[in-house]
Parts: structure tokens; C-alpha cells; sequence
């Protein structure tokens, strides 16, 4: 790589290569959250399913506008069974959390709920 004053110097790494676009969400992703792996995949036009890795859906993520505010994508979540969206954002990431943490919290509040009854 050479400057304007045509002394060539040596390129580290991948500098010429350009930065992953980290917000916008590809195909297939894994996730990691709460100690377990999540598999983020393409189910049709702009739609994410959040899964875990025996199958069981977490919640649908899909893509509200290609470019936001800050020239990111917009994404939205929702939590399975619903139709409403729960969150918007451009951190994929932090949405399909959202939706993993609401379907774990969901089961256990149903599992303290029989455990209470159980013991009565």
C-alpha cells in the first residue's frame, strides 16, 4: 500500500478488507445466551426463526426497514404464538435475547406455579 509520497508500507492484517456488517443479520447465526447456543435462521422474505438447539421455537425475528436512523437495519421481534411486535431495534442480538429470556422466564414462572400448587 503506498502513501502520497509513494513509499510502499506494509499492510497488517486484513486492513484492506472492510469490517463485517455487524448489525445486519445473514441466513443462518448462532447465539449464545444464558449458558445455551440459539440458532438464528432465515425462514422467508426478511424473517428470522429463533430456535434452540433441540428445535423449540424462542420467537421470530423480522426486518422492519433495511435502513434505519443510523443507516442500520431495523428489526422487530416477536414471541411465539404472538402476533404483535414486542421490541424494535438494530441489535438483532438484544431482540432475539429479549425473546429467549421472555420464553425461559414464561417457563419458569410455570414451573414455580406447579411447584407452589404441588406442595399445597
Amino acid at each position: 500500500m503506498s502513501d502520497n509520497t509513494g513509499v510502499e508500507r506494509p499492510v497488517h492484517g486484513h486492513i484492506t478488507q472492510a469490517p463485517p456488517d455487524i448489525y445486519r443479520l445473514g441466513p443462518v447465526a448462532r447465539l449464545e445466551h444464558r449458558h445455551a447456543i440459539y440458532v438464528v435462521e432465515l425462514i422467508g422474505d426478511d424473517e428470522w426463526s429463533i430456535r434452540s438447539l433441540d428445535g423449540r421455537l424462542m420467537g421470530t425475528l423480522f426486518m422492519v426497514s433495511p435502513v434505519g436512523e443510523e443507516h442500520e437495519p431495523v428489526y422487530g421481534v416477536r414471541h411465539p404464538g404472538e402476533l404483535a411486535t414486542e421490541h424494535q431495534g438494530t441489535d438483532w442480538r438484544s431482540l432475539a435475547a429479549a425473546s429467549i429470556n421472555a420464553v425461559l422466564d414464561a417457563d419458569e414462572d410455570e414451573n414455580m406455579s406447579h411447584t407452589f400448587h404441588d406442595d399445597a
